[in-house]
C-alpha cells in the first residue's frame, strides 16, 4: 500500500530538490551561485561523505544544501601554477645538488 510520507527523506532533501530545479533556469539568482556541473547535495543525507567523496574524486564542485537553506559550495582542489613552480624549483635544486657531488675529478 502507498503512502504520503517519505520516511527515507531528509530535512535538507526538499531543500537541495528545490535548489537543483532553480538551477536549471539560467536567470535565476541561485544559478549564478552554482558552478557548472556542480552536484547538488543535501548536507542531511546519510550518504553526505560517500557522495562528496565520490564528487570531488570526479574533480566536480559540491554543493551541499542545508534545511535551513544555506549552501555550502566545496570547490574541487587545483595545483596552482605556484605550487607547481614550487614543486619544480625543488627538484631542480635537488638535481643540481646530485650534480655537483657527482663530479669525477680529472
Amino acid at each position: 500500500m502507498a503512502t504520503a510520507e517519505r520516511p527515507d527523506v531528509t530535512p535538507a532533501d526538499d531543500r537541495a530538490w528545490e535548489v537543483f530545479f532553480e538551477a536549471l533556469d539560467a536567470d535565476s539568482d541561485i544559478a549564478q551561485q552554482i558552478p557548472p556541473g556542480a552536484a547538488i547535495v543535501a548536507a542531511d543525507s546519510p550518504e553526505r561523505d560517500e557522495l562528496v567523496a565520490r564528487y570531488r574524486a570526479d574533480h566536480r564542485s559540491v554543493v551541499l544544501v542545508h534545511a535551513d537553506g544555506r549552501n555550502e559550495t566545496l570547490r574541487p582542489r587545483r595545483l596552482d601554477l605556484q605550487h607547481v613552480l614550487l614543486i619544480g624549483g625543488g627538484i631542480g635544486l635537488l638535481w643540481r645538488m646530485l650534480r655537483s657531488g657527482l663530479r669525477i675529478p680529472r
